[in-house]
This record gives C-alpha cells, sequence and structure tokens, in this order.
C-alpha cells in the first residue's frame, strides 16, 4: 500500500492541505517550494478532535518562511497534521506544499 500524500499550491490564506494521520513510529517529508512571501504552519492534533469541536485543539508545531524539504523525527502517538497558510500570514506569490507519512 502507497503512504498517504497531500499536497496543494497555495495562492492566499486560510489554504491547507487535508489532514493527514501519522501513527506511532512513523515520520513525516515536508516540502515546502515556491516563491511565496508568508508563511506556512505545520499543525497537528489528536484523530478524535475535529475544528468544530473546538479549534483550541489545533496546535502549531512550527512554521516555515522558506523553503523546506525535511524529514521529521519519529511520532510518538497517533497524530493528524496539515500544513497551512493561515489567515493573515500570506502576502503575495505561490508555493507548492507536500506533507507525506513514512
Amino acid at each position: 500500500m502507497a503512504d498517504p500524500v497531500n499536497q496543494i499550491t497555495v495562492t492566499a490564506q486560510n489554504q491547507a492541505t487535508d489532514w493527514i494521520r501519522a501513527g506511532q513510529d512513523k515520520r513525516m517529508s515536508i516540502f515546502i517550494t515556491g516563491d511565496l512571501s508568508g508563511t506556512i504552519t505545520l499543525q497537528a492534533k489528536k484523530p478524535e478532535h475535529t475544528e468544530a469541536d473546538n479549534p483550541t485543539f489545533i496546535t502549531d508545531v512550527e512554521e516555515h518562511t522558506t523553503n523546506v524539504l525535511r524529514n521529521t523525527d519519529q511520532v510518538v502517538g497517533t497524530f493528524d497534521f496539515r500544513l497551512i497558510c493561515k489567515t493573515g500570514d500570506y502576502t503575495s506569490g505561490t508555493a507548492f506544499i507536500e506533507i507525506n507519512v513514512k
């Protein structure tokens, strides 16, 4: 079975990948490239929570303002992750963002 891949092109604020699940001992790769003037944030939440439940269940893990290609440390537990250009974090340009679970 192929590993999950989640990618989009960001051209405005409030654009995000779908949530992607990373289980125990999995790693993620994060890829951000383009000429975006703005910030892309990696967010995490427990799978049992939704944004509709309460957006405070979502945690900002790290922020990126430059092109990135990196693998994360192993995940401890099971979490859902996404990449997002949040409200107020977009100025101009375009970014291709991708998050993979390995």
